[in-house]
Order: C-alpha cells, then sequence, then structure tokens
C-alpha cells in the first residue's frame, strides 16, 4: 500500500507548485486613465525620467532620483493593447502618440507608436493591484520584472549615470509602478472602494480553486494514510473489510 501513499505525495506536490506559481506572479490589471512612475524596488525614489524632460522622438530614458513624488516627465500613462502587451506613453505628450520603444542605438527612447513588438512590454509582479483608483501616489504593482517583447530582456539600470539597458532577467532588478488616477482627460472621480462588495480578481480566483484543490488532496491523503496505518495495526478491525 506504499505505493497509494507516493502516489498521493506527488499528486500533491504538483498541485502545490502549481498553485504556488499561480500566487507567486501576477499581471497588472489596468485602467487606463490611471499614470504611473515606473521606479526602481530597491531605490523607490529612483526611476523612469525624460532625458532632460524632453518629449520627442529619439529622447533617451534614463533613471534618477527624485522627489517623494514624481514630476511630470517622470510620470508614464500605461496602455494595454493586448492582453500580455503593455506600452508606456509620457504623460507630457498630450496627444499620447509617442511610447518608450526598445533601441539598439539607444536602448531606451521615445518614438511615435508603430504597434510593433519592440515597443511593447510584459509586466511580471510578486504582487499586483495592491491600490486602485488613488488620488494620490501609491503603489499598485510591486517587485515587476519589465521584459520587452521583441527582445525577450528585462529593463536593467546601471552605471553612475543610471542608464536604461537591457539584461537577462535573471540579472535584471525589478520595479514599482506607482500610481494614481489621471487627473486630466477624465471627468470621472476616483472610485471609492466599497468594504462590503468585494470582487475577486483573476488571480485570486486562480489561487481560490487552486486552494480548494489542495485542501482537498491533502485531506485525501491524510484519510487513505489513516486507513493504511488502521489497517496494519489492527487486520481484524471491521472498517478493514
Amino acid at each position: 500500500m506504499y505505493w497509494l501513499t507516493s502516489l498521493l505525495f506527488y499528486k500533491t506536490f504538483l498541485l502545490f507548485s502549481l498553485f504556488t506559481t499561480f500566487v507567486l506572479s501576477c499581471s497588472p490589471e489596468i485602467n487606463n486613465e490611471d499614470v504611473f512612475s515606473i521606479s526602481r524596488s530597491d531605490e523607490p525614489k529612483n526611476r523612469f525620467q525624460l532625458y532632460y524632460g524632453g518629449v520627442k522622438p529619439t529622447v533617451a530614458i534614463y533613471t534618477v532620483n527624485g522627489d517623494d513624488k514624481p514630476v511630470s516627465h517622470e510620470i508614464f500613462q500605461l496602455t494595454q493593447p493586448a492582453s500580455d502587451s503593455y506600452e508606456f506613453r509620457p504623460f507630457q505628450d498630450f496627444y499620447r502618440t509617442l511610447v518608450i520603444e526598445m533601441n539598439n542605438v539607444i536602448p531606451f527612447q521615445l518614438n511615435y507608436n508603430a504597434g510593433s513588438e519592440n515597443q511593447r512590454f510584459s509586466i511580471v509582479c510578486d504582487k499586483c493591484n495592491s491600490q486602485t483608483n488613488s488620488a494620490d501616489w501609491a503603489p499598485y504593482h510591486t517587485s515587476c520584472s519589465i521584459k520587452n517583447k521583441a527582445s525577450n530582456l528585462c529593463v536593467k539600470s546601471v552605471g553612475n549615470n543610471n542608464n536604461l539597458i537591457q539584461s537577462d532577467c535573471g540579472s535584471a532588478m525589478k520595479w514599482d509602478l506607482i500610481g494614481r488616477v489621471s487627473p486630466t482627460g477624465s471627468s470621472q472621480t476616483p472610485i471609492k472602494t466599497d468594504p462590503n462588495n468585494v470582487q475577486i480578481s483573476k488571480g485570486g480566483l486562480a489561487a481560490t480553486v487552486l486552494g480548494s484543490i489542495i485542501g482537498t488532496s491533502l485531506i485525501a491523503l491524510a484519510t487513505s494514510y489513516w486507513f493504511i496505518k488502521r489497517k496494519r495495526i489492527y487486520p481484524g478491525h471491521a472498517l478493514n473489510t
């Protein structure tokens, strides 16, 4: 009967691994009226910035240590053209036609939006949607890897000049998306969260379902172990027949 116990342990381990994968990573669920500063997780005041505040094609993006709150050329609107793709648009660009792109000459710069893969990024975070519709700057998504869709490399800040380069994601630092509701472009007021109307996100729903499966497996494992042990200790008991 040891094979039954081993099989149950193995199935439980697989389910736990799958559960851990779902719970420990997530991608932002965004509202296109939200704006963000992108800060290093280990240095919250070190943010993406437009070089000398410029807002035109070929302007480089680098990081700089700023004040407690970001200024206009440190703010970006995050849009989601596809379910697994994000674009960063500079807040100072009134028409929102410019985006950050990966370039072989200047690793990260502004250019007109062409919908190309080098202008799109995947974002995978340890924690998502900590805040929504905040009227002041607050951490929305934390400990995030930002990966370019064309190169499959992650954004990394290096050197005394805080230049942005591409790097394998294992050696790149994590980033926090510090957000708030956009002060322009919408007449809507911030939505207050009703504590009596709690909604489960996609990640939360997956975690709930997988948690239920794992809980059921653990109960089945404990029950099987109890019966196996009882049968060995009390071989003639009526429950063993």
